[in-house]
């Protein structure tokens, strides 16, 4: 299953993908991330010392952790803002730390934490007309962090907001790479 999060200032991307993967029969999750009541992580170590794996702060991360957990990729679209995801975004990233394991270990002289969900492949695409080089390089990096981190395949790509029949295809096939 593929899950998208989008980010509804700019949710013309992710619905435009969403909108894609299912006309091609492929089973697509929908979230919108700003819509939802999702406090920030207040890096109160709850999750790891109280109520193992479960945050403390009850919120809409009830319902959206299980659906992520479930996915096999998992797509996040936002604004790109500064090389990064804005925060509605950036929020629920915080919170997925929930399904890393507990321990980290090294992997290839990298730090590596793992996941206990289904989650194969994690993308990130910032929505910008106007990012600079540096923002791009930013972005695709921060991706390359989560995946090395998390231990999956990952992809950090950054769009126009008015994207075409043919980029959207080209989209498609990157993530279902």
């Amino acid at each position: 299953m593929i899950v998208i999060i989008s980010d509804v200032n700019n949710e013309g991307v992710g619905k435009a993908l969403y909108n894609y993967l299912i006309s091609n029969n492929e089973e697509v999750e929908f979230i919108s991330a700003s819509e939802r009541n999702i406090k920030p992580c207040y890096c109160c170590d709850g999750c790891t010392y109280k109520t193992y794996g479960k945050c403390v702060v009850r919120d809409d991360m009830d319902q959206i952790l299980p659906i992520i957990i479930k996915g096999d990729i998992v797509v996040y679209t936002s604004p790109l803002i500064w090389g990064g995801f804005s925060y509605d975004i950036k929020k629920i990233l915080d919170k997925t730390a929930l399904i890393g394991n507990r321990f980290y270990k090294t992997r290839n002289k990298e730090i590596v934490k793992g996941t206990i969900s289904n989650n194969k492949k994690i993308i990130g695409i910032g929505v910008s007309e106007i990012a600079s080089k540096m923002e791009q390089s930013s972005f695709e990096y921060f991706l390359k962090e989560v995946g090395t981190i998390m231990n999956i395949e990952y992809l950090g790509k950054v769009v126009n907001p008015t994207i075409t029949d043919d980029e959207l295809q080209n989209l498609a096939r990157e993530v279902l790479l």
